[in-house]
């Protein structure tokens, strides 16, 4: 795993999570694709859990996907392009919801950036992941706009989000160019 601080641009990260909470209270009114996490393989959905899900529109696109190749996340010459796929999305995650050990091995890197401004320990939601043959957690508590990119196929998950917030997030999912989405 490897975190990024500042991933985005601040008013891109904030324009994000206010984009997620308008889409969840209905007042955003363009379409935008939407499910929850019970679209999921079986194995990666939490008991009584529910994730919103969302496409993050078109218009944003181009500026996550050029600020992933600045930092060096996007590789344009291996990775699928975001503007070519469907595989950045926004995601809140409900009270109670957590996503069980898991891995993201059938893609090339799995990236998580956190859009809560306000986010604490006793709020839960925290990254966990070990390394292979290890025993021992490593465990993130989300901030605003940190970056975590798994391009390693580690096993992870998350820990119950246990405040009444909503934990928003951008979960982009990348391919090599020759891999199928």
């Amino acid at each position: 795993m490897i975190k990024y601080n500042h991933v985005l641009r601040r008013s891109l990260a904030n324009e994000l999570r206010d984009l997620a909470y308008s889409v969840i209270s209905g007042k955003y009114h363009d379409p935008i694709r939407t499910w929850t996490n019970h679209a999921w393989n079986d194995s990666i959905i939490g008991k009584d859990s529910s994730v919103f899900c969302m496409l993050i529109p078109e218009k944003y696109l181009t500026e996550i996907q050029d600020t992933l190749i600045s930092r060096g996340i996007l590789d344009i010459d291996n990775d699928q392009l975001l503007t070519e796929t469907n595989s950045a999305m926004l995601y809140v995650w409900m009270p109670g919801s957590y996503i069980p050990y898991h891995s993201d091995a059938k893609y090339s890197k799995a990236v998580t950036v956190y859009l809560n401004e306000d986010w604490g320990f006793n709020d839960g939601g925290f990254f966990t992941w070990r390394k292979p043959n290890d025993e021992d957690w490593i465990c993130v508590i989300p901030h605003f706009n940190l970056g975590i990119v798994n391009a390693f196929g580690l096993e992870h998950g998350t820990t119950p989000v246990t405040s009444d917030k909503l934990r928003v997030t951008v979960q982009i999912f990348l391919n090599k160019k020759d891999q199928d989405s």
